[in-house]
C-alpha cells in the first residue's frame, strides 16, 4: 500500500479529543456571584431550617458550584483541582504557617471587637450552631468545608486568577478578598482576608490542594475543639477564633463582647511577634519539601540576606512591638 492509496482515506477507530480550556477570571467571578446568590436565597434558608444538615447541604452546593463549571467549560480537572502525594516537610511547614496566619486572624478579630464590640457580638450570636454530636460537627464543620470550599476557592477561582496575575502575592491578595466576601459578614472580613491569603499563598507555593485543605481542616478543628472546651456553642464558620485574647460573655441567648486598647496591645505583642517567625519558618519548610533544590534558611548573598532579614522579620517585629507598647502605655495613662 503506497501513499496514493491512503491519501483520501479516514483513520478508523480514532476520536478527535477536544482540547482543554483555561477558566478565565471573568468566568470565575460569575461563578462566585452565583454562589453568593445561592447562599442568600437557598443555602441560608436550608441552614436555618435544618441546622447541621443544612450546613452539609450548603457545602455540597458549594462543591457543585466548583465542579460543574469545570465540566461545562471543559477545563482540565487535573489542573483546576491538583492533588498529589504530600511531603512531610511541606506538611509540617503548612501547619507551622497556619499558626502564624491564625494568630494574625486573632489580631484582626480583636481589632474588630475593639472598634465594633456590639456588631461583633451580634455576628457571633447569629452564627451560633451546634449539633451536640462531635462526630457530626467534625464532618460538617471541619471536613466538608476543607474539601468543598477549597475546591471552589483554591481550585476553580485561583486557577483562573493565576492565568491573569502571575505574582503569588497578588494572587493571594485577590483570593483573600474572595474568601472574605464569601463569609458575608463585614465584621469578619479582615480575619477571613488574612486566612484566605494564607491558604492561597501556601497553595501557590505547592500547587497542591492537599496542603490548603489540611490547613482549612486544622483551623476549623482547632476552633471547634475550643468551642467544646470553652463550653460555648460552635460557630457556623469555625474560622472565628475563640481565644482568651478577648472575652465573650454569654448569658442565656445574649452575647456581649469587650476589648480594651491595653488588651489589644498585649495581643499584638504575644500573638503578632511570634506569628512573624511562624510564617517565615513555615514557608521555609514548605519550600524545603517542595522545591527541587533545597533552599537555604537565609539567602547566602550577604546583601540579599540583610534585605530579607529586615523585610520579612525585623521590620514587622519592630512595628508590632512599637504599636503594642504604645497601646499598653496609652491604656495605663488614660485607664482604658
Amino acid at each position: 500500500m503506497d501513499y496514493e492509496q491512503i491519501r483520501y482515506t479516514h483513520p478508523d477507530g480514532l476520536v478527535r479529543k477536544r482540547p482543554f480550556r483555561a477558566v478565565t477570571f471573568s468566568q470565575a467571578v460569575i461563578v462566585f456571584i452565583i454562589q453568593i446568590f445561592l447562599f442568600l436565597t437557598v443555602e441560608s434558608s436550608v441552614q436555618y431550617y435544618l441546622g447541621s444538615g443544612g450546613l452539609a447541604i450548603t457545602e455540597a452546593i458549594v462543591f457543585a458550584v466548583a465542579v460543574i463549571p469545570v465540566w461545562i467549560l471543559h477545563a482540565d480537572p487535573r489542573e483546576v483541582f491538583p492533588i498529589r502525594r504530600p511531603n512531610r516537610w511541606s506538611t509540617g511547614g503548612a501547619l507551622v504557617f497556619l499558626i502564624g496566619a491564625y494568630s494574625f486572624s486573632v489580631i484582626m478579630n480583636s481589632l474588630m471587637m475593639l472598634l465594633f464590640p456590639d456588631e461583633f457580638a451580634a455576628v457571633y450570636e447569629s452564627s451560633k450552631t451546634g449539633s451536640g454530636t462531635f462526630l457530626t460537627d467534625l464532618i460538617v464543620i471541619c471536613i466538608l468545608p476543607a474539601i468543598c470550599e477549597e475546591a471552589l476557592h483554591r481550585g476553580l477561582i485561583q486557577s483562573a486568577v493565576k492565568e491573569s496575575v502571575h505574582s503569588l502575592i497578588g494572587q493571594s491578595v485577590i483570593m483573600g478578598a474572595f474568601f472574605a466576601f464569601f463569609h458575608i459578614y463585614p465584621i469578619r472580613y479582615p480575619s477571613m482576608f488574612v486566612m484566605g491569603m494564607a491558604l492561597s499563598y501556601v497553595y501557590g507555593l505547592t500547587g497542591n490542594l492537599f496542603y490548603s485543605s489540611l490547613m482549612h481542616f486544622s483551623c476549623n478543628l482547632f476552633a471547634t475543639l475550643l468551642g467544646y472546651i470553652g463550653n460555648a456553642s460552635l460557630t457556623a464558620s469555625a474560622f472565628l477564633p475563640m481565644h482568651t485574647g478577648f472575652r465573650l460573655a454569654v448569658s442565656g441567648e445574649s452575647v456581649s463582647a469587650s476589648m480594651t486598647a491595653g488588651s489589644f496591645g498585649l495581643i499584638l505583642l504575644f500573638y503578632g511577634i511570634p506569628a512573624v517567625f511562624f510564617l517565615y519558618i513555615g514557608e521555609y519548610l514548605i519550600r524545603r519539601g517542595n522545591d527541587a533544590v533545597r533552599p537555604y534558611f537565609f539567602p547566602k548573598d550577604r546583601e540579599e540576606e540583610k534585605r530579607v532579614l529586615w523585610r520579612r522579620i525585623l521590620n514587622p517585629v519592630i512595628i508590632l512591638a512599637a504599636a503594642g507598647i504604645f497601646l499598653i502605655l496609652t491604656a495605663m495613662i488614660f485607664h482604658r
